[in-house]
């Protein structure tokens, strides 16, 4: 065992994809689950800060950079921003990981949609500078203050994810994350929201319509949340201005084509499937 525990240690230093593809292969040759990946540890908000700027100071041994992200963190006023961005992240990471979507990926693309200041203006936009002593160390120090605030609208999990998906997001498959943020229990909580203000996710229904134009069969797995690759998916999605739709209830009933998908349902999930539960529920 104590082998085994050495070569856990060493696949620590791998990319994230690398460690655990690594780690899931051991557990399957030994026949265990080790304890890193049994429990993943979740991802707070500094943890993510702290991975997206911690090569602005890549010229620094490990020992003088944790003091200065400490001493960044303090300072930064996108807290909630980078709690909200982690907490998306460890509730879909699973799925993420899946797709060989790392830390890193999702934060690269999380960013452009949360207001937070990239990396390469971080330093100037703050007004920091990093200095070195007389004894070779390095430390930093604020030249100029500026005040940087966030100005971002109320966002939920799904908000994020769709707009990230929009900008190109490496994801395949998108449908069971979709899934995943949709449900009330696993809603994430919006950021920037006054006491008693209402939420209203305005960026989760115009991210969809963009996502419904630019991969209608995606969308469309996710809405009935059956396979991209069911025939009723794969038949033909057209997808259309919102201007061309017909007013809801002007158009005529189709019996036949809901018999038709009715019984395309049936026969490949059967009564329980959300399908029809959910025209139950909405009295259909």
């Amino acid at each position: 065992m104590s082998s085994i525990n050495q070569i856990i240690r060493a696949f620590e230093g791998l990319p994230e994809g690398d460690r655990e593809t690594a780690m899931k292969a051991l557990s399957t040759m030994v026949g265990v689950v080790p304890a890193q990946q049994a429990a993943k540890k979740k991802v707070n908000g500094f943890m993510g800060y702290r991975a997206y700027y911690s090569s602005l100071f890549s010229q620094l041994t490990q020992k003088e950079k944790s003091p200065i992200m400490t001493a960044l963190w303090k300072r930064d006023t996108f807290h909630k921003e980078w709690d909200f961005m982690c907490l998306v992240y460890s509730a879909i990471r699973e799925f993420l990981s899946n797709e060989n979507v790392s830390l890193q990926t999702w934060i690269d693309f999380a960013v452009r949609h949360l207001g937070i200041v990239v990396r390469d203006n971080y330093m100037a936009t703050f007004g920091w500078e990093l200095i070195q002593l007389e004894d070779g160390t390095h430390k930093v120090v604020r030249t100029h203050t500026r005040t940087v605030q966030s100005y971002l609208q109320p966002m939920n999990g799904l908000g994020l994810l769709m707009n990230c998906l929009n900008d190109g997001l490496p994801i395949t498959d998108p449908v069971p994350i979709i899934s995943k943020l949709s449900g009330q229990t696993n809603d994430i909580i919006c950021i920037n929201m006054q006491p008693g203000a209402v939420p209203q996710f305005t960026n989760t229904m115009e991210g969809f319509r963009q996502f419904a134009t630019n991969h209608p069969q995606l969308a469309m797995s996710a809405l009935w949340q059956v396979p991209a690759t069911h025939p009723l998916i794969t038949q033909g999605v057209t997808v259309h201005n919102l201007q061309d739709l017909p007013v809801p209830g002007a158009e005529d009933d189709d019996p036949e084509l809901d018999a038709m998908i009715d019984q395309m349902f049936m026969e490949e999930y059967g009564p329980d499937h959300p399908y029809f539960t959910s025209r139950l529920t909405n009295g259909a």
